[in-house]
């Protein structure tokens, strides 16, 4: 279908008056849907992106979508039908046609009469709610004070305690002995795969009452990185001008069980693995789980949701004050809703759509901060295990046999001395490996598994007895016991050994012994059970006593292609999507003839940006900060004397981004010698990113930003592709210059760098073309992409201005130089001497404070 007409500004429903590029933004993307097209969409941040995503998305929905769509389906059965040797005549097919329009009319116009019921009633108990507050509110002020006091000393209610948990009973520890994985039904297969029981299923997938059916509407999925991004986008939502749309917008948030769950026995437990299984298994039961109950109370919750926009946090406090599930009454109102938001790992893995039931057929799909999504999915579908945690999954699981042998039957007996047989030749193989010295490489999975009674193991199997029994959660819970009540369920003589042993490898924190590895055991021989074509596992050392097994997917490609075979347009949108030719290559290398590219400048005024390109220090020593080049004394000391230099010029917060964590490491040990850190923390405090990505690195954050805020300035080094490299917002004084140290290239030497690169070069040569020119490419843009993230974030809104420093000759190159973002591109300067970078920088500033003066 070809786009007619070009769709005006007030019919995007913006809030607020766009710019240009948005403008130009949104008719591309309305053009992109309407032409079923893969959509590359890049829009710097702080240029309304998301505004701009909704808004086009949303009005190619209004005008074409929802009854249209039924009128193509009717369409569709009619041309095959037509095609047939006794074709239907003309009018049987356009009373067809009617026919689904008449039922698509009807069904919506229900819906929309039930949800303005469910409107009307909270605008009531609103109204309700602060008339009887007010009310309160003169009545205290009519109270004499004897009233007041004797109010204040009786209590209106009890407040409401959960009472302490009890132990649990071992009995929950136990597998059950009425396994049977040969004689499952067709049925209980499909709810297991759901993951539901099949109770629920019966529950769930039983033929609703009459005024129980809602209709299923086409939709926008809508996925980023975090839960946090996923609730900025549905306060946009809330933003937009609906006076002109002819009925509310309907938007549903999805999110795991962990985020959405409210039992608290259940939300407690951890990883996220152990909340599903355990809800899973709640179904089965005779009590069930008390918020899955009723399901007529999931229906209401569901009308709540699709009555009005709201995120994760409206949707858990909604579950508790109706004490209903928030996981499953999000997932009820899924079919009817305009607009739904998941995470990456919702959308992108089809054993989560699959039991999500989410249909894709004809539904546009929006991901957004797209930039990582090649590793996004690698990550998803990767799994490893280390030496460590397979030597603790070996203990567990004999302290698991010892304790309730004489309570299993034969078959699970079997099942469990098999696994315990298959941990033991992984613990080998890794130890003799640690023991040699062993250098990192790929592996056949052939090779960690040697013995004579590894053959007689059915991997496949045992992975789905794993799957069928729990064992995993079970044996997991049943160490957690362990760990809480300190209960000695070992003989100490026969596992003395064992024990010095651990103490011996400083293996001191006694608690290990019970940390759960079972599901991460589980993870990965699912992997190795069930590899891919397009996968490798490695052999990794860590240290003289760790090491890593690790199976690694190194293309995307099939498992993101069910998404743009089915949906009407995929777009993926970022800030800084460029360079991309690597990334079309690997995701839609059968799809480049459906691909748009859209990229539009930045907000922000070119006399608010200072791009300068240094090739030499204050010294005139040359910066090339190569794997070769870098620790050299001459130039770490011209690095040092460049930032000083600098920082006396720059008021506020300077963040320098460092190529490695190991390179970060020797900078500031090689400064702290030199006096040079000494004399920036004159300048201003220093804040250094360490490689652990928990709260430290939050709080990290926090200290700086509260320096910085208090006037005291801050100069903070982190590392391109560390937690503050994305995710974090450098805007207005937390970043007024950004400084990059050098191009982090992948180690050419590491070996998962290595096979990618072999992957990719086997991929380019099999299609005719060039594979080590492919292969450079590949290597340049990995680096690239992760700059121009980092570069990105600064400069965050059209009134923020920074210095944005490049601390490398090599960016001059042409190859390299056009791979940095447009908007960039156009700011960049080159000055032939330092002392002119040092006076341009000075202006900048002082031009700055003159304006906002």
């Amino acid at each position: 279908m070809e786009f007619k007409g070009q769709i005006q500004e007030d019919e995007f429903h913006h809030p607020y008056k766009p710019y240009s590029i948005q403008l130009e933004f949104m008719r591309a993307l309305y053009n992109a849907i309407e032409n079923k097209k893969i959509g590359i969409f890049e829009s710097p941040t702080g240029t309304g992106k998301s505004l701009s995503l909704l808004c086009a998305s949303l009005t190619w929905l209004e005008k074409k979508g929802d009854l249209h769509m039924e009128t193509d389906e009717a369409e569709e059965r009619t041309s095959d039908s037509g095609s047939s040797k006794h074709a239907i005549p003309d009018w049987v097919i356009m009373q067809d046609q009617e026919l689904q329009v008449d039922q698509a009319k009807s069904a919506h116009a229900y819906l929309e009469k039930r949800l303005e019921g469910v409107r009307e009633k909270n605008r009531k108990e609103k109204f309700i709610q602060e008339n009887s507050f007010r009310l309160q509110k003169d009545a205290r002020k009519r109270a004499t004070p004897a009233d007041i006091t004797n109010s204040s000393t009786t209590p209106l209610a009890k407040s409401s305690k959960i009472a302490p948990a009890t132990d649990e009973s071992l009995e929950e520890f136990v597998v059950s002995n009425d396994i049977s994985l040969q004689d499952e039904s067709e049925e209980s297969a499909h709810a297991l795969q759901k993951g539901y029981s099949s109770k629920v299923m019966d529950l769930l997938h039983r033929l609703l009452p009459e005024d129980e059916k809602l209709p299923t509407v086409q939709k926008i999925y809508f996925s980023s990185r975090t839960h946090s991004q996923l609730r900025q986008f549905v306060q946009e939502v809330q933003k937009l001008d609906t006076s002109k749309i002819s009925t509310p917008i309907r938007v549903v948030s999805l999110a795991s069980r962990k985020n959405l769950c409210i039992n608290p026995k259940v939300q407690k437990l951890s990883p996220t693995s152990a909340v599903n299984e355990k809800c899973i298994e709640l179904q089965g039961t005779s009590e069930k789980c008390p918020y899955m109950k009723d399901d007529t109370r999931i229906w209401d919750f569901r009308d709540e949701v699709l009555a009005e926009v709201m995120d994760i946090e409206d949707m858990v406090g909604l579950g508790q004050k109706m004490h209903v599930c928030p996981y499953y009454g999000a997932r009820e109102a899924v079919n009817s809703s305009q607009i739904v938001t998941l995470p990456y790992p919702l959308l992108l893995q089809e054993s989560a759509r699959n039991s999500l039931n989410l249909p894709l057929k004809d539904n546009i799909c929006i991901i957004d901060e797209a930039h990582n999504i090649i590793d996004a999915i690698c990550s998803m579908h990767s799994s490893s295990i280390s030496y460590k945690q397979v030597s603790m999954a070996e203990f567990q699981l004999e302290q698991y046999l010892n304790r309730f042998s004489k309570r299993l039957n034969g078959t699970n007996k079997m099942h469990v001395r098999q696994l315990m047989k298959v941990v033991g030749e992984l613990k080998k193989f890794l130890e003799k490996n640690i023991k040699q010295n062993s250098t990192n490489r790929v592996l056949l999975i052939s090779s960690m598994f040697v013995s004579q009674s590894s053959d007689q193991v059915n991997l496949h199997h045992l992975i789905e007895y794993l799957s069928v029994s729990k064992l995993a959660r079970k044996v997991d819970g049943y160490s957690k016991f362990l760990s809480r009540s300190k209960e000695n369920v070992l003989d100490e003589e026969s596992h003395e050994s064992e024990i010095k042993k651990r103490e011996a490898k400083g293996n001191s924190e006694q608690e290990d012994k019970y940390t759960p590895v079972l599901m991460q055991l589980e993870s990965f021989l699912s992997a190795i059970a069930n590899p891919s074509p397009e996968g490798k596992l490695f052999y990794e050392a860590q240290d003289s006593s760790n090491a890593f097994l690790k199976y690694m997917l190194l293309d995307p490609s099939k498992h993101f292609q069910s998404l743009t075979d089915q949906c009407r347009s995929v777009t993926l949108a970022g800030g800084t999507m460029s360079p991309l030719d690597d990334f079309i290559e690997l995701l839609f290398s059968e799809s480049k003839s459906r691909i748009d590219e859209f990229s539009c400048g930045h907000i922000v005024p070119k006399e608010n940006v200072l791009t300068l390109l240094l090739s030499k220090g204050p010294s005139q020593v040359p910066y090339e900060f190569s794997y070769q080049n870098r620790t050299r004394e001459d130039l770490t000391r011209e690095l040092g004397r460049t930032l000083v230099n600098f920082t006396s010029l720059v008021p506020d917060g300077v963040v320098v981004f460092f190529p490695s964590f190991s390179y970060l490491q020797f900078i500031t040990d090689v400064w702290k010698n030199d006096g040079i850190l000494e004399r920036l923390q004159k300048k201003k405090p220093v804040f250094v990113e360490s490689k652990d990505h928990s709260e430290k690195t939050l709080k990290l954050f926090d200290e700086y930003s509260e320096m910085v805020e208090a006037g005291h300035g801050g100069l903070l080094f982190c590392v391109i592709g560390g937690r503050l490299s994305e995710g974090i917002n450098f805007s207005d004084r937390l970043g007024r210059a950004v400084v990059v140290v050098g191009m982090p290239f992948p180690n050419a030497h590491d070996i998962e760098w290595q096979t990618k690169v072999a992957y990719v070069e086997e991929k380019v040569r099999s299609k005719g073309r060039n594979a080590k020119q492919a292969a450079q490419l590949f290597y340049e843009n990995t680096c690239l992409r992760a700059v121009n993230q980092s570069i990105g974030r600064a400069i965050r809104h059209q009134r923020d201005y920074a210095c944005i420093l490049l601390l490398d000759h090599r960016y001059n190159r042409p190859s390299i130089r056009s791979k940095l973002p447009g908007w960039l591109q156009e700011h960049l300067e080159v000055p032939s001497q330092f002392g002119h970078a040092i006076r341009q920088v000075s202006m900048f500033f002082r031009t700055k404070r003159q304006t906002k003066e």
